[in-house]
């Protein structure tokens, strides 16, 4: 079959204010109309940590991309979407490989990203472009527990070095997969991540008795109402059924409906989650892939 030299094409390129309506109205149609992307679609125009692609085709945008730059050698790509009536031209495929290779060219560390563990196309993508399957993370929810509470105090920016110390040197770092996310982007903990969250006012740090732990929580909705989220939970792994029951209790305080973590899946830290009182929302997950700079680790 021989192409029309008139026959569109689809161009990447980055996103300008005027894609706004075409975006807003494909998005109307993903995640059966449930789609966050309506809601962070300015913020993330204006944001210049984070730098939005977007695929057009026939003089329309009919998908999106997005890089963000968490933190020094720490990357994210989200936002990944295509118009369902264009599914059939590899849009997907296409953003993907490009933020890719822009990252290369102008990035450094590590990038990150989730997709659902059914997307196995996605999967196969993410290989064939040099990344990693270094996780699988599910939501667990506990209802509050009305009882009291006085085992924390609030952590500030003062404090950045001893949160970090702490948290690296916690046990269940490691059991909780080693990340912190206060946002749906997850980190390597360190001084830089600690600091960016606080700066953005996006998340809260507790210490818990004392110093004996430390609690990261941010705020989350749903069909419901806002609700609180564990981001990090950094103590001894003995500790930490302790720790998550006194944030039921925090949770049931502060009159929230209930306390949620989209936690790394393992044996180990599910038997934590039930000893607590924490039980999985649903069958669904999402992997984490990721790749490290070639040469600029």
């Amino acid at each position: 079959m021989i192409t029309s030299f008139t026959e569109p094409r689809v161009v990447i390129r980055p996103t300008l204010p005027s894609d706004t309506p075409d975006v807003l109205e494909f998005c109307k149609f993903i995640w059966e109309g449930n789609d966050y992307i309506p809601y962070v679609w300015s913020e993330w125009l204006a944001d210049p940590a984070g730098i939005l692609f977007s695929a057009e085709y026939s003089g329309h945008a009919v998908g999106i991309a997005r890089v963000t730059h968490l933190a020094p050698k720490q990357w994210w790509f989200e936002g990944l979407r295509v118009n369902p009536e264009f599914h059939d031209k590899k849009i997907g495929s296409q953003l993907h490989e490009y933020i890719t290779e822009w990252w290369l060219a102008n990035g450094d560390g590590t990038v990150r990203l989730w997709t659902n563990a059914k997307r196995v196309k996605v999967h196969h993508l993410c290989v064939r472009r040099g990344f990693v399957h270094t996780k699988e993370v599910t939501f667990y929810d506990a209802a509050p527990l009305d009882e009291p509470v006085d085992s924390f105090t609030p952590a500030n920016e003062n404090e950045i070095s001893d949160m970090t110390e702490l948290t690296l040197r916690s046990p269940s770092l490691p059991i909780s997969g080693g990340m912190m996310d206060m946002g749906w982007q997850p980190v390597v903990p360190n001084e830089e991540t600690f600091r960016s969250v606080l700066n953005r006012g996006e998340g809260t740090f507790l210490w818990w008795h004392g110093r004996r732990g430390l609690v990261g929580l941010w705020e989350d909705d749903d069909e419901t109402a806002m609700h609180p989220m564990v981001g990090l939970a950094a103590c001894e792994t003995a500790d930490l059924p302790a720790l998550l029951l006194d944030v039921r209790r925090l949770t049931a305080r502060e009159g929230r409906h209930k306390i949620v973590w989209n936690a790394f899946i393992s044996p180990e830290l599910d038997a934590i989650l039930h000893s607590a009182g924490f039980s999985r929302e649903s069958d669904h997950s999402n992997y984490q892939f990721e790749k490290t700079h070639p040469t600029r680790p």
